[in-house]
């Protein structure tokens, strides 16, 4: 199931890809994400878990390159500075989170993309 989301995500965002964790589970990377009006940067590349157990078990916050801020220079609301898993680099990680209940049988990679689009759309 995780391969099949994984081929719809590529095919939407070209250049996706997913590297196993030690721990279980991926660490998805998907480049050219558009960020849109409010930040620096009209594109990053984001990266998250798909932890172990998904679907039944949902992604949660994700990473994107270190310098992006707001427009005006300042850091987005709800970010810190941490260490991807398996001691990949320090990225700006957004502590970002469902607003509904994750359904294993409706929500894909594809949905946690975009929740990830609906923060990037609230520059704050």
């Amino acid at each position: 199931m995780f391969e099949a989301q994984l081929q719809a995500l590529v095919a939407r965002y070209p250049g996706t890809s997913a590297t196993p964790l030690s721990g279980g589970g991926h660490l998805v990377t998907v480049p050219d994400v558009v960020t849109g009006a409010g930040w620096s940067k009209p594109r990053v590349t984001v990266r998250f878990v798909a932890p172990q157990g998904f679907p039944y078990a949902n992604p949660d916050s994700f990473w994107v390159d270190e310098d992006l801020r707001l427009a005006g220079g300042g850091h987005p609301q709800n970010v810190q500075f941490t260490p991807m898993p398996d001691g990949a680099a320090t990225l700006m990680w957004f502590s970002w989170h469902l607003c509904q209940p994750w359904d294993p049988n409706r929500d894909t990679l594809l949905t946690w993309m975009a929740v990830v689009g609906e923060r990037f759309r609230a520059a704050r």
